[in-house]
């Protein structure tokens, strides 16, 4: 009996070494997605990757911006009053977000036309600075973060229904705290990967 039960440990321990080599093999020979570079564009419109240094965003005071990202400065009261603000307007029917994800906290609010991104959950209760209703999105993901420093994840926030893909949209992205982390760090309308 005791042969036996040694027998099956060997099994199982065979099985999981197995099972993870396969596993290991298979994510790796996964292709990669491709990389999308932003760039300095002069507008927002279906396949660009825009860089936040680009001539559409208009940002609130404070604000440090280059072709790697943009950080809001440290409001007087980081309770009540938003790190800051960028406007922009696009044209295309999904809008994305590069946005600095880690061990920190920090959060967004985003609408389109006046109404929350779409494609991000509402919180009844929890608006944004003007008292709307809006997207939300925090930047706490510390499970991605690689040697305690944020990363890039794109994230879509606004899907456009057929007949509103070819107009012009208005967003207002309202960051909350983050400072320090450059939370925002490039655009992309109609440009992200199709999931799978």
């Amino acid at each position: 009996m005791k042969r036996l039960n040694r027998l099956i440990g060997w099994f199982v321990l065979l099985g999981v070494v197995v099972g993870l080599t396969y596993i290991g093999l298979a994510v790796r020979s996964r292709p990669a997605a491709p990389e999308l570079v932003p760039a300095v564009e002069p507008e927002l419109h279906s396949g660009s990757v825009v860089s936040m240094d680009s001539p559409p965003f208009v940002y609130s005071n404070g604000w440090v911006v280059s072709a790697l990202g943009a950080d809001p400065p440290e409001p007087d009261d980081p309770w009540r009053v938003p790190a800051g603000v960028v406007e922009f307007t696009f044209q295309g029917r999904e809008l994305a977000l590069a946005l600095a994800v880690g061990d920190y906290w920090g959060y967004l609010y985003a609408t389109v036309d006046g109404q929350p991104a779409n494609l991000l959950p509402t919180m009844g209760g929890n608006v944004d600075s003007q008292g709307q209703l809006a997207g939300y999105k925090t930047f706490y993901e510390p499970e991605k973060s690689i040697d305690g420093q944020a990363v890039t994840r794109w994230l879509p926030i606004y899907g456009a229904e057929d007949a509103a893909a070819n107009a012009l949209h208005r967003a207002r992205i309202e960051v909350w705290r983050s400072w320090g982390q450059m939370p925002l760090r490039a655009v992309a309308v109609d440009a992200l990967p199709a999931p799978g």
